[in-house]
């Protein structure tokens, strides 16, 4: 069994297991307390029911979580800022979870859209958003850093865009 809670400082020390692979962006404690602070609404993690003792510290066996605040671009969007499933718990829908999370509290706040960036290298992540309705949007160049890569923001329409106009591919991306 699984639950879904809110993330708080206390549940940051037991993230190690989701962010255990090449693939998944990393960043550091202040990162992940900046959006605690300013973006508590949009901060979730997902856990196994049995906790674990480390040395008479209790923790959550967190098997993802998802970091996402609220946006005003062109329009108010859902931004997903991080999304990570520890290797031995993908494919079991937990990503699909999470996001949905951020997807509903972008319409619960009249967002148009939800966004996100991915490597563009990231073919699996790619894949996986795109099953989840994503598309490419546009390119960024030289977005990430340690290794220098290009990035790919992937839009997906929100209930306020029921023509999907927030989608169509920016000027750079093959109509």
């Amino acid at each position: 069994m699984y639950r879904i809670s809110p993330l708080l400082p206390e549940d940051l020390f037991s993230m190690d297991i989701a962010n255990l692979d090449g693939l998944t962006e990393s960043f550091d404690l202040f990162y992940y307390l900046y959006y605690l602070v300013n973006h508590t609404e949009d901060c979730f993690f997902l856990y196994t029911t049995e906790s674990t003792v480390f040395n008479s510290f209790h923790s959550k066996d967190i098997q993802g979580y998802v970091l996402g605040k609220l946006e005003e671009k062109e329009n108010i969007c859902a931004h997903l800022s991080a999304l990570s499933v520890a290797p031995n718990s993908r494919r079991l829908g937990y990503g699909k979870y999470l996001l949905e999370i951020l997807e509903s509290n972008g319409n619960h706040h009249n967002a148009y859209f939800a966004d996100l960036f991915v490597r563009q290298s990231n073919l699996p992540a790619i894949r996986f958003y795109r099953s989840l309705g994503y598309d490419i949007y546009r390119k960024v160049l030289q977005y990430y850093g340690h290794p220098i890569e290009n990035a790919y923001e992937m839009r997906k329409s929100l209930d306020m865009d029921p023509t999907k106009k927030c989608m169509e591919p920016g000027d750079d991306m093959p109509r």
